[in-house]
């Protein structure tokens, strides 16, 4: 509910589809994707689920979605995980926007102290995944890493997106 209420207070117009997978298998949460973008017109699709990179990410079931939604358009948006460390998928896709959380720390009065990566935010390097052509030149891995854009997870503190780097 905090989700939906966050993306009508910054855009009021949005219509928002909540899709519910049959159960929470990789490819069944994955074909909800692709349903929010077939069937329902999705031009954003937002996931919060994800889990350890696994054998068959890459197939039809899994990075072949993304691809297909990114060549109409559709930006897909994944948690990085809550484990602390590692990446995990689908925020481990090349065609997914890996989105992690940070701590801002602000006065009473609202101004901006500092901001520092959540210590559950997950990210880093796919062990799987393959260095796509928009990172080259700022990877130095052969390996897609993820976390790109993060966003204040801590309780009680305003809402506020931050790009953490020049890839995008």
């Amino acid at each position: 509910r905090a989700a939906h209420q966050m993306v009508h207070a910054v855009a009021p117009q949005a219509t928002i589809v909540l899709e519910v997978a049959a159960n929470p298998t990789f490819k069944r949460l994955d074909q909800a994707a692709q349903d929010a973008y077939v069937n329902h017109g999705a031009t954003l699709v937002s996931m919060s689920f994800g889990g350890k990179e696994r054998n068959g990410e890459k197939g039809a079931h899994g990075d072949a979605i993304f691809a297909a939604g990114n060549a109409r358009g559709v930006t897909f948006t994944a948690s990085s995980g809550d484990s602390g460390c590692g990446v995990s998928y689908p925020a481990a896709s090349p065609d997914v926007v890996s989105v992690g959380g940070t701590v801002l720390t602000i006065q009473q009065d609202g101004t901006y102290v500092s901001e520092t990566t959540w210590p559950d935010s997950g990210g880093g390097t796919s062990r799987l995944e393959h260095i796509p052509s928009y990172q080259q030149g700022f990877n130095n891995s052969s390996k897609r890493r993820a976390r790109r854009a993060s966003t204040s997870s801590a309780p009680m503190v305003p809402f506020q997106w931050m790009v953490e780097s020049s890839v995008s």
